[in-house]
């Protein structure tokens, strides 16, 4: 097992959130008889209510009143619209699972709102798979306040008693991965998600596809086997004495490495490398 704390971010990480956030802003500006920008061109997925609000309608007429009622009304469409279109991606609920069956814990650690968080999490039936859920909003009325993510993953661990040599944040966005350093923690970045260009290469570990998800857990070996052609290996293995270790198989697993894994091992280190656990080592700390 990899990781015993699995910290994850929720939109763009664990569900494509897009299209309702989108709907639930529509409606939102439709009951606000004010001019603003072409919602289509400013909006993106992930900044708070309050920037996009700005980016709307600019500095000077976003007052604090304006920002106040855009967060009333976004909330009223979102929260209560049921969220229909929202999807976990593929490979994603098979990652959990297997997290889960490893003994390991997964928590959700995000700056969605609280009440949306936790409505999405009943809608989905996730409460198996989450030990816990951590929202920036969630102790708003508590002396601890708003925290911003690196606050709210330093608080989750402490919580939840997850050591740094232990966990992993899971995320699309640089936020994510700044708030992994902040910590002293590993970061893997989920490439299919709403981080802005550039911002996957700051994560520790780069996952391509969501059907790649459970990476994490163990799948090396599995991908592994499948390039060797042998029924099963593990951590032990000495793949070089394996019947039909071949140049064909090496540059395999340096492809199954690059491509599932998003590490670009040097043919020298993978050279040096005897076992299965030691390529494994090299998959999980290089892009």
């Amino acid at each position: 097992m990899k990781y015993r704390h699995y910290f994850f971010d929720f939109d763009g990480t664990l569900c494509d959130t897009d299209a309702d956030i989108r709907l639930a802003w529509k409606n939102a500006l439709a009951e606000v008889d004010l001019p603003h920008r072409d919602f289509d061109s400013v909006f993106r997925n992930g900044p708070p209510i309050d920037d996009i609000t700005r980016g709307l309608f600019g500095e000077d007429a976003a007052t604090p009143e304006l920002i106040a009622r855009m967060r009333a009304l976004f909330r009223r469409h979102y929260d209560d619209g049921g969220f229909p279109n929202t999807r976990p991606y593929p490979g994603i609920e098979a990652w959990l699972g297997r997290i889960k069956a490893d003994g390991a814990n997964a928590y959700i650690v995000t700056n969605k709102r609280y009440c949306a968080t936790s409505l999405l999490v009943d809608k989905l039936g996730w409460r198996r798979f989450f030990k816990g859920v951590y929202s920036s909003d969630m102790f708003m009325d508590t002396p601890i306040g708003k925290l911003k993510k690196p606050d709210l993953l330093a608080e989750a661990m402490k919580r939840e008693g997850a050591a740094p040599s232990e966990s992993v944040m899971v995320g699309d966005s640089a936020n994510d991965f700044e708030a992994a350093r902040a910590n002293g923690i590993r970061s893997i970045g989920c490439a299919w998600g709403y981080g802005k260009p550039g911002d996957i290469e700051m994560a520790d570990e780069i996952l391509r596809d969501p059907g790649s998800a459970e990476a994490g857990c163990g799948a090396f070996y599995e991908r592994a086997a499948a390039v060797l052609e042998e029924p099963s290996v593990g951590p032990e293995t000495r793949f070089r004495d394996l019947a039909g270790w071949c140049s064909l198989k090496a540059f395999g697993l340096l492809a199954m490495m690059e491509n599932d894994f998003g590490a670009k091992v040097p043919i020298g280190e993978f050279s040096a490398c005897s076992t299965l656990g030691e390529l494994e080592a090299l998959a999980g700390g290089r892009k």
